[in-house]
């Protein structure tokens, strides 16, 4: 948290506030100055009383961003447009902690744990071509945030729609192919760099998540179409293709996919875990 927290120079203290505002004591505050009077370890008032359960992360932060004059971005509630999550790398937002909330005018407005962090900043300013405009959002309700956003971005790119439809036309041609199925969803997978695909068989379902940059993303099916006697077939073929035993389900297997993806030669590492009514394959294509 920035140093702001407990800067002198500003008008009104954030102890201050959340006194006058009925949300602690005048003597918790000041427990809580002496003990950062005493520590040994940097701390920031807002941290301790946060600690001691006296207020939580968002108390802090809405009296911060009155005091500094920044916005309170509540992101667990807003809807983002794409046009304005693709502003900024997925792979910038996960690692700094950072999202884009709106698109003014050439200024972008930007949702961050800490917008007193002028190093993160100055990066922002050198990869996105436009004027940065910080504001604050407590951690748990931005990491939720920046996982939505850019699963919903995920799930408007190209690839995506293509799969389903492809997924659908298999779907519709008798007979049912299980292994170009599971050709589909690797390829898919390749395609979008996920670095594990999860496959789940379970109560006669299928499921597919992918991790890409770190990120698990539920991937969308017509499973309608999808009847339990064809989830079987996938599940047999997945078996068949990785070398499983199907016999022995109820313990961890490990097995590889040969594949060819546009000419290209790929095998993946295969390895199960056994569900109470079902099995999860994880995969990562080398």
């Amino acid at each position: 948290m920035a140093d702001d927290l407990t800067n002198r120079k500003t008008e009104r203290r954030i102890g201050e506030m959340l006194v006058d505002d009925g949300l602690v004591k005048q003597e918790q505050v000041d427990e809580a100055l002496e003990e950062q009077r005493k520590s040994k370890v940097k701390k920031y008032l807002g941290q301790i009383l946060m600690r001691h359960g006296l207020v939580k992360e968002r108390d802090v932060f809405k009296r911060l961003s009155r005091q500094r004059g920044i916005a309170f971005h509540e992101v667990r509630q807003r809807q983002i447009p794409e046009e304005i999550v693709a502003k900024i790398p997925r792979d910038v937002a996960l690692e700094y902690g950072v999202l884009p909330v709106d698109y003014q005018d050439g200024e972008l407005f930007v949702s961050m744990e800490d917008p007193f962090n002028r190093n993160l900043l100055r990066l922002l300013s050198r990869v996105i071509p436009a004027k940065i405009r910080p504001g604050i959002a407590p951690r748990d309700d931005l990491h939720f945030a920046i996982n939505r956003a850019y699963n919903n971005l995920l799930k408007s790119n190209p690839l995506i729609k293509d799969f389903f439809d492809g997924f659908a036309y298999l779907l519709s041609q008798p007979p049912f192919d299980a292994d170009k199925v599971i050709d589909l969803v690797l390829a898919m997978a390749h395609l979008l760099e996920a670095s594990d695909i999860h496959l789940t068989f379970c109560g006669g379902k299928f499921n597919i998540v992918l991790r890409i940059q770190g990120m698990l993303h539920d991937i969308p099916i017509p499973t309608r179409r999808l009847e339990p006697d064809r989830v079987t077939q996938l599940h047999n073929a997945m078996n068949i293709r990785s070398g499983i035993v199907a016999s022995k389900r109820r313990i961890p297997h490990v097995g590889r996919i040969e594949l060819e993806i546009n000419r290209e030669k790929l095998s993946a590492r295969v390895s199960t875990l056994p569900l109470l009514d079902g099995e999860r394959y994880v995969l990562r294509i080398t």
